[in-house]
């Protein structure tokens, strides 16, 4: 009885999401992974408001979270939270690589199985020993570096297409584009002059911070010169300000995590800022790849001649709009069993069938046969759940056995943090120089 319960409520509110999703989206494949997005993002939010309700779950130590004076049950139910989205994506993944009709069905059904999943994932996980996510948070710290480059390139495209669009409609002769163009840079550069001095200011005598700081700033001032040199048309201020903006928040929030060194004592408005900050941003990029389309691109992020970083990860809508063999042999298999149900059906249940006449919407089979879209998009959703958790715990600072993080751990996941800013900083100035330097091939 428990189980059928549960089975139900599972459906319940994997289908609720679904009608939700079906009521603003026309693309079937938008629905499904919009489902997968908000899923995420009601994790984060019940994770985050955890945080404030940290003393009412003392009653988990008994589940094996052991704690002094029980100050890291938060944290530690957002490093188990963050394992259990972990399996789920990674069961789904499973699934997929067997590109057939069982995979198309874990995907985009299952409910109930799903969250029956999460549940039985998550109350295991309680009996698990903390030092288990000591382990667990070391290869979250990695696997997020690979999700905030993912969402760089997310965001670049993103200001590239902005910066486009108003360029576009200034060019038809809406003057006030140009001024809300100039407005945003200068809002941009401004706010990285003025949080790079508050940075020297915070973190003088720091070790390395001075150093850190510098570099970011002379990348900074590179990406923001490199367009008015004219090596490549393309290049936008705008959006090397954005990246500017962006490193300088990866430098600001990898510095904070040195422990007993910045002189500034933030208050408790701080942290929450950057943290909401973090989830706006992994949500911007999660919706790009959910509604985004490769052929509407910007088309600027190109490291190589035909390599686009952004088309090769948003999905080509006028393929998906292709049907194969399979598409129309899955089509006529359900036109059969549909008609066969309906033959069988008693006049008292008239009512029924005429629900169960109404076109019900699926994926195309070719989308799990052919394509790899889905099997990207696990894999972005299953990096973008582990690094839930390093954003919640800034970074593994907050540790899952309740010890205070010493200046080994700090200073790891400063270099982490470090390292992606300056990945991102060289990564974008090459997508601007790689047409000057590789004369020889065509970037268009």
């Amino acid at each position: 009885m428990c189980l059928q319960i549960c089975c139900m409520g599972g459906g319940l509110v994997c289908q609720c999401m679904c009608e939700c999703c079906k009521t603003t989206l026309g693309s079937f494949k938008q629905q499904v992974r919009l489902t997968y997005v908000i899923q995420l993002i009601i994790c984060i939010a019940v994770l985050f408001l955890i945080s404030w309700i940290s003393p009412i779950l003392t009653f988990l130590a008994q589940f094996g979270i052991s704690c002094p004076n029980n100050a890291c049950i938060g944290m530690n139910v957002v490093y188990r939270m963050s394992f259990t989205l972990a399996v789920m994506h990674s069961v789904i993944l499973l699934c997929l690589f067997c590109r057939n009709e069982f995979s198309k069905v874990m995907n985009e059904s299952c409910g109930a199985f799903k969250a029956l999943l999460i549940i039985g994932v998550f109350i295991g996980s309680l009996f698990i020993p903390n030092q288990f996510f000591e382990g667990f948070t070391v290869v979250t710290k990695i696997v997020s570096v690979i999700f905030l480059l993912f969402q760089m390139v997310m965001v670049i495209d993103l200001c590239y297409l902005w910066n486009e669009s108003w360029v576009k409609k200034y060019d038809e002769g809406d003057t006030q584009y140009a001024y809300l163009l100039i407005f945003f840079t200068l809002v941009l550069y401004i706010g990285i002059l003025v949080s790079t001095i508050l940075m020297y200011i915070w973190f003088k005598g720091c070790g390395s911070a001075p150093l850190v700081i510098t570099v970011n700033l002379i990348f900074v001032i590179i990406a923001g010169a490199l367009p008015f040199t004219r090596v490549n048309p393309n290049g936008s201020i705008f959006t090397s300000g954005t990246v500017g903006a962006y490193t300088t928040y990866l430098t600001y929030a990898g510095l904070s995590n040195m422990i007993g060194c910045s002189s500034f004592q933030p208050t408790s408005v701080g942290p929450i800022v950057f943290v909401i900050t973090g989830i706006v941003l992994v949500v911007i990029s999660l919706l790009y790849i959910t509604f985004g389309d490769s052929e509407q691109s910007s088309g600027n992020l190109k490291v190589a001649p035909n390599t686009d970083i952004a088309k090769g990860v948003l999905e080509n809508k006028k393929e998906a709009e292709t049907k194969y063999e399979e598409d129309l042999e899955d089509e006529q298999k359900k036109k059969e069993k549909k008609e066969k149900e309906g033959e069988s059906k008693n006049p008292p249940l008239v009512q029924n069938q005429q629900q169960d006449e109404q076109p019900q919407q699926s994926g195309k089979l070719s989308d799990y046969t052919r394509s790899n879209g889905y099997i990207y998009f696990h894999l972005i959703m299953l990096a973008s759940a582990m690094y839930m958790s390093m954003l919640l715990t800034k970074w593994g600072t907050h540790s899952a056995t309740g010890q205070s993080a010493d200046a080994d751990d700090s200073s790891e996941s400063l270099w982490f943090m470090v390292s992606t800013a300056w990945v991102t900083s060289i990564l974008y100035i090459w997508t601007i120089v790689a047409p000057y330097f590789c004369v020889d091939r065509d970037f268009s």
